[in-house]
């Protein structure tokens, strides 16, 4: 596992090297139609402890919303503290929306995820639903969206039965504004419970915050709060991380 330290670092390294030079190129005179970003964060403490946790991303947006929104989300942590690794998950979603500018507009998502240390071996879910605009102004609006999904859940425990197929609902609130300086404040809140029990659920808050240092250049800073009510045997139900770090963003 040593390997991944430098791995992560070079593969994010040569992806903002390749941004920047497609950045400085002559424009087209067709609008860009898509948006990739690459972001990497590293927290490090040191003294009584010593801890390492790297966390990468990387996003995928179609630009042309007139008739739907396209967007593709990655992210993979991994840490270690006192020479032990500590963290190592890897999560990626996409989403397909319709009619984005209208009131109540249609989509799609998936999502697919694993954490070793959340003994979280797979998990999958992909469903269709509506979202219903409250506000908005510009990219700051204010909604709700709610879904159907079919959730598929491989935990890693001994005393496992085998993978555990489910429906759920899932309700996400999300608010975005920004600021006069140009800085984006976002706050995203899912709550998704079983069908049948809305005791049984996974919830997950996260706060953006990001600073445009560039046209193509962001500081940003994050919040993220995870909640399974049913964890693995020998798991925490709480989890939270925070992190900051340098995005950059290039449009083709």
């Amino acid at each position: 596992m040593n390997r991944i330290f430098p791995t992560v670092v070079a593969l994010l390294t040569t992806s903002a090297m390749v941004a920047t030079g497609l950045q400085a190129q002559d424009q087209p005179e067709d609008p860009d139609r898509w948006k990739g970003e690459v972001g990497l964060s590293v927290n490090g403490s040191g003294g009584n402890e010593r801890l390492t946790v790297i966390t990468g991303q990387l996003g995928l947006a179609h630009l042309e919303t007139n008739r739907y929104e396209l967007d593709f989300n990655g992210r993979a942590r991994y840490g270690r503290s006192e020479g032990v690794e500590v963290a190592r998950s890897v999560r990626g979603s996409l989403s397909a929306e319709f009619r984005p500018a209208a009131r109540l507009s249609p989509f799609l998502s998936g999502t697919a995820e694993h954490d070793r240390f959340r003994r979280v071996d797979l998990r999958m879910n992909t469903g269709a639903g509506f979202k219903h605009t409250f506000w908005r102004e510009g990219w700051s609006d204010v909604s709700l969206s709610g879904a159907l999904l079919y959730w598929y859940e491989q935990l890693a425990r001994d005393d496992s039965d085998g993978p555990t197929h489910t429906a759920r609902w899932s309700w996400r609130g999300r608010a975005r504004h920004r600021l006069d300086s140009g800085a984006r404040l976002e706050q995203t809140v899912f709550y998704q419970p079983t069908w049948e029990r809305l005791d049984d659920y996974v919830l997950e808050a996260q706060t953006t915050v990001r600073l445009a240092l560039s046209q193509s250049l962001s500081l940003n800073s994050s919040f993220l709060y995870q909640r399974d009510s049913t964890p693995a045997p020998e798991v925490a139900p709480d989890d939270w991380s925070i992190a900051v770090g340098l995005s950059l963003a290039t449009t083709w």
